[in-house]
């Protein structure tokens, strides 16, 4: 074969046309960036999910075998045994009262992951401007909003420790238990969940910045292309 021949123009040991290489290149392009966006947007679904079952869920600490007594701690929400003898749990807090919630710390990390929470849903919906808008900008807007998410969350997570030196908190954990402290109690699983939904947001934000530019890429190619054809046709006619 001929060695001044790129590469890029040859398939398989044959030779090819250079639109035909560049077009046959596009048409892969474009198959890979679309199935890393459909497993982007399941994703996208998937960590909506999560905030809200962090949100919601008062496991973010809770009592261990070491405990002074017995419940469970959320962020707006906790759980506690007023009798331990008899194991029954009493449950306060709303998320429409702060008066209820029982620390400022908790309330920040309330008002903080509930914010993340009300964008997680906003960029869930601005996905629908794929039916009417240029996908590389909807891919920005999304990876904007997902990167603001998972700040929120992050400062959630990280005021949260802060009210554990609350009465309440103490009378399950003991007087050991401080800010930053749990003293004889542990983490739990909704805490770890909402670390890794902060680590998942900012994952989705970059690829979602990283499919946006692809988009842009492709759509210039596709463009060169196009235009190409375009004047080798006009070309082709003038001279018949």
């Amino acid at each position: 074969m001929d060695p001044r021949i790129p590469p890029e123009y040859v398939t398989q040991g044959v030779v090819v046309a250079p639109d035909a290489a560049l077009s046959s290149h596009t048409t892969s392009y474009i198959r890979n960036s679309k199935a890393i966006a459909s497993l982007w947007g399941i994703f996208t679904i998937c960590f909506v999910i999560l905030v809200v079952v962090i949100f919601v869920q008062p496991q973010w600490i809770g009592d261990t075998e070491d405990s002074r007594g017995t419940g469970y701690f959320g962020l707006w929400k906790h759980c506690v045994s007023l009798r331990p003898e008899s194991g029954e749990l009493i449950c306060k807090g709303r998320v429409d009262d702060f008066a209820t919630i029982i620390t400022p710390a908790f309330r920040a990390a309330t008002v903080f992951t509930g914010i993340g929470v009300a964008i997680s849903f906003l960029c869930l919906a601005a996905m629908l401007l794929f039916f009417f808008v240029n996908a590389a900008t909807v891919f920005h807007i999304c990876a904007w909003m997902q990167l603001f998410a998972g700040i929120c969350v992050l400062v959630g997570v990280l005021c949260f420790p802060a009210g554990w030196d609350a009465p309440e908190v103490r009378a399950v954990c003991g007087q050991n238990s401080g800010d930053f402290n749990l003293g004889g109690c542990g983490i739990r699983w909704a805490y770890l969940l909402a670390c890794i939904a902060t680590a998942d947001a900012f994952v989705l934000a970059t690829l979602a910045f990283v499919l946006g530019t692809r988009y842009i890429k492709m759509s210039n190619a596709l463009e060169g292309l196009y235009s190409s054809s375009i004047y080798k046709g006009k070309r082709r006619n003038h001279q018949m």
